[in-house]
């Protein structure tokens, strides 16, 4: 028999799951790619099943509350999701965690990425799950967030009387070990170029050892020019045409450029490498600049660990249990929604 406390989300996800190319059809996809032309049906069907794949296996659902020890609310509260709309369905996991709480999901769909949210929306008002849009004259109980810095400085402004939960700009790195194999590079290249490298969890920082062969791994990544967009095409033209007349030291990877930088770039189609000796360099770097980390991809065998980790080709397709900004949603609904005295 079913326990109480996933009574209340389970039959959702359950029918999302059977349905799920019923909801997002090619028409539905179709209008995302074209309101959004950094969308590709390539990654909307990515996204699509890595959704699938993560955040609608039931026996994963379970786990996952069991894990929490939720049940759902008596009153439940009205929190609001502000959705970011640099990759498809990126208000999809807050969605899940809202009602996955027990409260009523007040959605705020990016303008980037209009179709899909809506799809999702009124299916899932249709299966009877507690879901809304959220209106600007609305005050919710609580607001999650995601989006640029400045977006996220606007919205506490707004909701400043009320528990927020804002996400603001994140990079990603990589570390490599230099073992690795053609295939481990193939599927970094993945989380490297998935969504057009727009995503939070989009690697745009490797750490290599001294002496690492770039050019075997320039080659090993041609590829996965595939899965770029024209819009990202159009800006590694634009990112190359400015090094060349600024002079600036650039590996050009024919579709992407390297540039030796400890940092996190700041521009389209470029990442930057560092080099060590010692994992523990990357260590002390790490922990130094956590608060810009989103994600830390790293192979199979390289003796590194940290909280926000994936092994290569896994960046993209997050558990549930990988919590944006390492701060578990879960919790943080039931301590801020908690009815007080």
């Amino acid at each position: 028999m079913m326990k109480a406390n996933y009574a209340h989300i389970v039959p959702f996800l359950t029918q999302l799951t059977n349905n799920l190319h019923r909801v997002f059809t090619e028409e539905i996809i179709g209008e995302a790619c074209e309101q959004n032309p950094w969308f590709t049906h390539s990654d909307i069907e990515f996204a699509l099943e890595a959704i699938k794949e993560q955040f609608l296996d039931i026996d994963k659902v379970v786990d996952w509350l069991d894990s929490h020890s939720i049940t759902p609310h008596t009153e439940p509260k009205k929190v609001g999701v502000i959705c970011a709309g640099n990759i498809p369905l990126a208000g999809f996991f807050d969605t899940l965690c809202v009602l996955a709480a027990g409260h009523i999901c007040l959605v705020k769909p990016s303008s980037k990425d209009t179709p899909l949210m809506m799809a999702l929306c009124s299916f899932l008002q249709c299966c009877g799950a507690p879901i809304e849009l959220l209106h600007d004259n609305q005050e919710p109980d609580a607001v999650i967030a995601s989006g640029s810095d400045m977006a996220m400085s606007a919205i506490g402004s707004t909701y400043g009387s009320i528990p927020t939960l804002l996400r603001g700009h994140r990079s990603s790195v990589a570390v490599l070990n230099g073992n690795e194999t053609e295939e481990e590079i193939l599927e970094l290249g993945e989380d490297m170029f998935r969504y057009n490298s727009l995503g939070c969890r989009n690697i745009t920082l490797l750490w290599l050892p001294e002496g690492y062969d770039l050019e075997r791994f320039v080659l090993t990544l041609q590829p996965k020019r595939d899965i770029v967009s024209p819009k990202y095409v159009g800006g590694y033209r634009q990112a190359k045409a400015t090094a060349i007349l600024t002079g600036e030291s650039v590996v050009d990877g024919g579709f992407f450029l390297l540039q030796h930088s400890p940092t996190f770039p700041t521009r389209l189609a470029q990442v930057n490498i560092a080099t060590y000796r010692t994992t523990s360099e990357v260590e002390e770097w790490l922990s130094a600049n956590d608060t810009h980390i989103q994600c830390v991809a790293i192979s199979a065998h390289t003796p590194l660990s940290h909280p926000r980790s994936a092994i290569f080709g896994q960046a993209q397709r997050p558990t549930l249990n990988d919590w944006p900004d390492g701060v578990d949603t879960l919790e943080w609904l039931n301590r801020q929604t908690e009815t007080k005295p």
